[in-house]
Order: structure tokens, then sequence, then C-alpha cells
């Protein structure tokens, strides 16, 4: 009887190995069954707007509009942020971000600045940006509103101007060619 058990017990253990084998070995096949119509179209439309996203993420006008909008606040701040104890290093250091005619126009207005007596101080904080005029070919546009706070021999005067910064193209570099402010 002992024998009978152990030949039983053999034989459902060998039937449960080979079901395990088949159900791993299945698991594994790729699954032959070609997808339905509807799915195909449904992974092909996910797949198109994937696509889509990241064209649209990789926009270059985008990216130029992003870059020279940082430029240009950043410009619009450090351009009207000078001292006279620094010799205006902070405008000097603005030069090669300039077109030809701003850096002439920049480096006579150092000199003129240099020459004054006592300590002369202008700090700006650009409160906002915005893009007013985009044209690739030509010129961009950028208008800001800043707080300046000026120390001129001893007084304070705080104020806030509108400022615009034009970009134009030179040497095929978007180069800073006038800043106007307004008020």
């Amino acid at each position: 009887m002992n024998k009978k058990i152990i030949l039983i017990i053999v034989a459902v253990v060998i039937i449960l190995i080979i079901i395990v084998a088949i159900i791993l070995f299945q698991k594994d096949e790729p699954n032959l069954n070609l997808l339905s119509p509807d799915k195909e179209k449904i992974n092909e439309e996910i797949i198109l707007e994937k696509e889509k996203k990241e064209k649209e993420q990789v926009d270059p006008i985008a990216i130029l509009k992003s870059q020279l909008g940082l430029q240009a606040r950043s410009f619009m701040a450090r351009y009207s942020t000078y001292s006279s104890d620094n010799m205006y290093g902070n405008l000097k250091i603005l030069l090669p971000q300039m077109s030809e005619k701003l850096a002439q126009e920049t480096s006579k207005k150092i000199s003129l600045k240099e020459d004054v007596q006592g300590f002369v101080s202008l700090t700006t904080k650009v409160i906002s940006l915005s893009l007013k005029e985009f044209n690739e070919e030509a010129k961009i546009i950028f208008t800001g509103q800043t707080q300046e706070q000026e120390v001129n021999n001893g007084k304070t005067i705080l104020k806030q101007r509108d400022i615009e910064i034009i970009f134009i193209k030179e040497n095929d570099q978007w180069k800073i060619d006038e800043v106007i402010y307004k008020q």
C-alpha cells in the first residue's frame, strides 16, 4: 500500500510540474494574437500625440523668446544698476551684449560719469517684463517696469519707470541696440 500512495504522490507532483512548466512557457512566448484594428488606431493616436508634444517642447521660436526674455530682464536690471565706487564696472561688463551703436553710446556715458565728483549709485529691480514685438528677421522688443533707488550725494530718490529693450540681429547674434526709458 505504501508503494501505491508513493506512486500516486509522485504522479501528482509530476503532473503539477508539467502544468507549471506549461504556464511559464506560455508566459514567455510572445502573444501572436494581432491587435484589433481599434487598438491599433488608439496606439497610433497615442504615438502621434506624444510626437506632437515633443515637437511643441522643442519649438525654436519659443526657446528664442524665452532666452531673449531672460537676457532682457537681466540686462534691464544690470544696465540700470551702477555705482561710482566700482567705476561703472557693471556697465562695462554688459558691453559684449550690446550692438556696436549702443556700446559706443554707453562707453561715452561711462566716461562722462567717471568725471563726476561724489558718490552716485543707482539700484534697479525689474518688476515685470513682457514681449511687445517679435520679428525674427528684424527686431524683438521687450517692455518692462522697474523700481529704481538712486543715491546722489546723500540724497535718495525712489521711482518706478518703464523701460523698452530692443534687440537686433548683428553678425548672426541678437544684440541689444536700444534702451528706451519711458516717463
